[in-house]
């Protein structure tokens, strides 16, 4: 009979343990949430493409341009450093011209909405030629053409080798601007229009 209750006696401190539950479950699901927040930041570093290399800055240009004075009676420079944008000096000095100036006191001499068509240099003579606009939208009255006329030539004739220049309209040489001047001939810079 011992042994029988040396059965139950081993039945009964079964019995009156605690249970003990199995920890490998736990501890599988906790290495398993430390390994998914660390493991993003233990990977290799993938390489990263190189990044491009900055394109260059675009050439720039000093051109003077010429406008006229409040009083009409001077032209007066702006020097503007622009961006060449694969054009030729001459035409972004037209192109600044035909801007109108961006300094106080300094009067448009080109009426807006002129548009160039082209300008060619060939020895020291300069053809510029521009749209219809320029005389269809002119203001007339003599000392307007003499300022209009002086502008373009004087901003031409700032560029190396150019001393005179040609106006055309439309591919054609003009005759006059608001009948005050005859323009078929090149016309020469004027240091007399310039305020020293």
């Amino acid at each position: 009979m011992r042994r029988t209750s040396t059965s139950s006696s081993s039945e009964a401190s079964w019995a009156s343990r605690p249970v003990r539950r199995p920890r490998a479950p736990a501890l599988l699901l906790a290495l398993g949430m430390i390994v998914t927040v660390l493991a993003p930041g233990c990977r290799r570093a993938q390489p990263q493409p190189p990044t491009p290399p900055a394109p260059p800055p675009a050439a720039k240009v000093k051109v003077v341009v010429y406008f006229g004075d409040q009083q009409a009676m001077y032209l007066e420079p702006e020097v503007r450093e622009v961006p060449r944008d694969g054009r030729s000096d001459a035409e972004v000095a037209m192109a600044e011209l035909l801007k109108g100036p961006a300094q106080a006191g300094h009067v448009r001499t080109i009426p807006e909405g002129v548009r160039l068509l082209g300008v060619t240099i060939e020895g020291d003579l300069a053809r510029v030629d521009f749209s219809r606009e320029l005389t269809a939208r002119h203001g007339g009255g003599s000392a307007g053409e003499l300022f209009t006329v002086y502008s373009i030539v004087n901003t031409l004739t700032e560029l190396p080798g150019v001393k005179r220049v040609q106006i055309l309209q439309e591919g054609k040489p003009l005759e006059t601007l608001a009948g005050h001047m005859e323009l078929l001939e090149p016309i020469s810079r004027s240091e007399e229009l310039i305020r020293r």
